[in-house]
């Protein structure tokens, strides 16, 4: 059995008014069974209703509690949709501190629409730099 076997993998679904769920629904679907990780997706329950009704069974749901007030248009990333987002890392960062995830894939977020909500905030890097105390650090993509 491979060392990674018992390892989950959390992804954040950016911003809910973007590309992040759509996105993040047809990378998981193109997944075989066979080849499957542990995977648990944070993200917002209209989100989960929209695109991952139809994903097969094996993918776990953490669903990141909002305001009714929170609204937001796809398309249209806001303040509201932008705090969503910073949640969504925020709920990625304790479940890596408390070992539930063992690493995290964050998917596209408007830093602009965050800003609203979150005045300062540079981008996912720096905020897990942050939140880990890392003095040194860079971003990596993966296609």
């Amino acid at each position: 059995m491979s060392r990674s076997a018992n390892k989950v993998l959390g992804i954040t679904l950016g911003d809910p008014a973007g590309i992040g769920p759509e996105v993040t629904f047809k990378a998981l679907a193109k997944i075989s069974p066979r080849k499957r990780a542990k995977f648990l997706v944070i993200g917002d329950e209209p989100s989960f209703k929209r695109y991952f009704s139809r994903l097969p069974k094996g993918i776990e749901y953490c669903v990141v509690s909002s305001d009714a007030r929170l609204r937001y248009s796809l398309g249209k990333p806001t303040p509201h949709s932008g705090e969503l987002s910073f949640r969504f890392l925020q709920k990625s960062v304790d479940l890596l501190k408390n070992g539930t995830i063992n690493a995290v894939v964050t998917a596209p977020l408007s830093k602009e629409s965050v800003c609203g909500f979150e005045p300062g905030f540079v981008g996912h890097t720096e905020y897990f730099a942050q939140a880990f105390n890392v003095k040194k650090f860079d971003m990596m993509f993966v296609s």
